[in-house]
Parts: structure tokens; C-alpha cells; sequence
């Protein structure tokens, strides 16, 4: 990662809260961490809007709209603009190309135009297919975020990808799509669900063992104020997840090389959650594909027990215990991996972790990979194939060779081919 981090991102706390100023590719936005978002983000939007406040199209999901589509709207309304509020369902399953296409249509016909800008008001989804339709519409309007759940606020909203699904694979239609401000107040995580605030805390668990000792230790000393939703731990662990995948996508923003990192777990989470037609949550799918990466890395990256028993120990502590996936079918989540759009020529490629911080990417041989894949739905508690020893060389008698200088007869360490460390 980048030496000056300053450069990336700038933080400014103040009594009530934080703010993150992220460059991106050049392109500068602020996320606020504090109260009242709609209203800091509407003054915001306003003072950016030199022609005077014109029209949100404000896009929620039915369970948003419930809790604070009245209120977030009341507030951009109350700074001059004229609102448009869209609704669609809640689930995975919205996020959808047809889906995408009705909201197009929807903004014509509300006579939303390029000047006027999207507000996103939600979870992932929302943060997803809202920033999908602001990239199409009209070949490109102005987004901004209001995230409300935890999970938004670590993965979706920082990064600018943008997805719909398709059946063949997830987030297979996208492109890239930079908010141009987000703002949250973290006291509104206090009204998600236990399996929707466990999700989120899942990819916080992922961000921290990518980064590194720090992060993963405070992680490690906070699991019990974190699970309590403590908002001073909690602004602190998000302050740095955003950081770290600030700084990661700032060194690759279109997602061609050292981003690919992000995706630890994803491999078979994305899997999971296809196959159960998007009933596992994302972060609960996740933390079960870091288990099964980090038993996979024990065999191809050298990843030791300890690393594996460590962040066993976390995902528990976090309430993310090991999932029943007995019942799944070993070749609909092999063909569902096989169409992960991180792959190619044939390939089911992980990302693994040797220890926290080091990351690379390998393709797997589908016998190793079957071969975990049948303990791992069999008996959770499995412990995968040691790698083989290397064979002992031969003794050789000693004789005085030019062609022998330099020579290194040391077995190279199980790597994995793309170090991302």
C-alpha cells in the first residue's frame, strides 16, 4: 500500500463523531460519521449545487423506507430539494436487471435528468443497484450514499463497484461508480436484526485479518463491546475498515490486481449464497468461506493451525459460528465458484491468507479442492491434508562442479502464485 496514507484518506474526529476525506483516481469525496446524516448531506449537496437545490430521486428498500424513508426525506425537503422517492423490495433477489431497468424508468418518468442526482438510502443492495442505475442513467448522475447498515457501511459504500445479478452469476453486470459523498449515523445500527448487524461484523473480521496485526488485535481485545454495538468501538472499527480498503482500491481502483484481496471468503460465500437463492446472508456466507480458505491455505500457502485456530476464535467470538451446509450439493456450488467472475480459462481461483497481512491468489486443482469440499460438508471440525514432504535428495558424491555454484537444493515454501502481500 501506499507509504502516505495521507494521501488516501484523511481523518478528522470531532466529539460527535468522524470524518473520512477519501481521494480516489483523483476524484475527492467526504464520508461523515455523524449525526443527522440526511441533513449534513443535503447542506452538503446543496453548497455543491451552484444553480440552487433541484431533484433527489431517493432510493430505498420497503424496510428502509419503514424506519427512516419519512424522516431522510423530511430532511432534504426541509434544504430545498424536491424529492422523489423510489421503493423497491428488500432482498438480494432486487438486485436485479430487471429491477435496475423498472428504476430507469421510473427516473424518466419522474423527469429526473443529468443535473439531478441519486440518493441511496439502505443496506448493500440499495448502495449497489442504486449506484448501477446512477451510472446508466442518462450515461451518468451524481450518487450519494446514506448507508444504514453495517455491511454498507464496510464493503458497499467505499470502492465505487456497482452490480446487478444475473442468474448465471453474482454481481455479473457492474462498473465502477464513486459516490460523491456518503454519509451514516451509527446509532441507526442499533435497529438491524442480529443476523443482519453479524453480517456486517463478518467483513469487519475479513478487513482485519487483511490488514494485519493491528487491526486484527483491536478487533480481538473488542469482541464483546463490538457484539454489545458500542458505539465508540464500533466508529473506530469502521473508521479503520474503510481506511484499509480506501487504501487498497486507491492502488487499484478498477480492480486488476492487489483489490482481488478484498474478495478473501467470497469464493465460496458467494457460492452459498447463490445456491440457497440468497436466504444465507452475505457476511454469514463470507465468514464461512474464510474457514474453509484459511484450511485450504494450511495445504497450498503454508498457513499454519495456529493462523486457522485464531481466526476460528474470532469469527466465534463475533457470533459467527460455522454454518449447516450438509444439505448443499457439492456440484451446483463447484458450478456456481466454476462462474465466479474472478476466474478464468476453467479456473476456481482463491484468495488465501498465510498469516495476517500476507494474501495471495491461487488457482486450486480440483482434486485438492473436492477433496476439502467433501470434509468440509461432512465433518466441520475437519482437518485438512498435511502437504506432501518434499522427498529427502539423494546423498551425492562430493565432486567440484562449475555447474554447481550457486546451486539451492532447499524446498521452496508452499506460495500461492500471485503474492498480494
Amino acid at each position: 500500500m501506499s507509504s502516505d496514507e495521507t494521501l488516501t484518506v484523511v481523518r478528522n474526529d470531532f466529539e460527535d463523531g468522524t470524518r473520512l476525506d477519501i481521494t480516489i483516481s483523483g476524484q475527492s469525496y467526504p464520508v461523515f460519521l455523524l449525526d443527522k446524516p440526511a441533513e449534513i448531506l443535503a447542506e452538503y449537496l446543496a453548497a455543491r449545487s451552484p444553480e440552487g437545490p433541484g431533484n433527489i430521486a431517493l432510493i430505498c428498500d420497503e424496510n428502509t423506507a419503514d424506519l427512516f424513508g419519512l424522516r431522510y426525506e423530511a430532511d432534504l425537503i426541509k434544504n430545498g430539494f424536491t424529492v422523489v422517492a423510489l421503493t423497491v423490495p428488500a432482498g438480494e433477489t432486487t438486485k436485479s436487471w430487471e429491477v435496475a431497468g423498472q428504476l430507469v424508468s421510473a427516473l424518466s418518468d419522474a423527469g429526473i435528468e443529468r443535473a439531478d442526482s441519486i440518493v441511496a438510502l439502505g443496506g448493500g443492495m440499495i448502495s449497489d443497484l442504486s449506484g448501477f442505475v446512477a451510472a446508466v442513467y442518462e450515461r451518468g448522475v451524481d450518487l450519494y450514499l446514506l448507508p444504514t447498515t453495517l455491511l454498507a457501511l464496510v464493503d458497499a459504500a467505499i470502492g465505487g463497484k456497482v452490480a446487478v445479478n444475473r442468474d448465471e452469476a453474482k454481481n455479473l453486470a457492474g462498473t465502477f461508480k464513486h459516490p460523491h459523498a456518503i454519509a451514516a449515523d451509527l446509532n441507526v445500527l442499533k435497529s438491524l436484526s442480529e443476523i443482519e448487524y453479524r453480517s456486517g461484523l463478518a467483513e469487519l473480521a475479513k478487513t482485519a485479518i487483511l490488514s494485519g496485526e493491528d487491526f486484527l488485535v483491536f478487533l480481538e481485545e473488542h469482541t464483546g463491546e463490538l457484539c454489545a454495538r458500542d458505539p465508540e468501538v464500533l466508529r473506530e472499527a469502521v473508521v479503520r475498515a474503510m481506511t484499509f480498503k480506501a487504501q487498497i482500491v486507491a492502488e487499484d481502483p478498477y480492480d486488476k490486481g492487489l483489490r482481488v484481496c478484498l474478495n478473501y471468503g467470497h469464493t465460496i460465500g458467494h457460492a452459498l449464497e447463490q445456491a440457497s437463492d440468497f436466504t444465507i446472508p452475505h457476511g454469514l456466507a463470507v465468514a464461512e468461506g474464510m474457514r474453509f480458505a484459511a484450511r485450504l491455505a494450511m495445504q497450498l500457502y503454508g498457513a499454519s493451525p495456529e493462523f486457522v485456530r485464531r481466526q476460528d476464535a474470532l469469527l466465534d467470538a463475533l457470533g459467527l459460528a460455522p454454518l449447516d451446509i450438509s444439505d448443499h450439493n457439492i456440484a451446483e456450488l463447484r458450478g456456481a465458484m466454476q462462474r465466479d467472475k474472478k476466474n478464468g480459462a476453467g479456473e476456481i481461483r482463491f484468495v488465501l491468507v498465510r498469516e495476517p497481512g500476507a494474501v495471495g491468489t491461487t488457482s486450486v486443482d480440483t482434486d485438492i479442492l473436492l477433496s476439502h469440499m467433501r470434509a468440509w460438508m461432512g465433518i466441520k471440525d475437519y482437518v485438512p491434508p498435511e502437504p506432501e514432504p518434499e522427498p529427502e535428495p539423494e546423498p551425492k558424491a562430493e565432486e567440484s562442479s562449475d555447474q554447481d555454484e550457486g546451486r539451492d537444493d532447499a524446498p521452496d515454501a508452499p506460495a500461492a502464485e500471485d503474492d498480494l502481500s
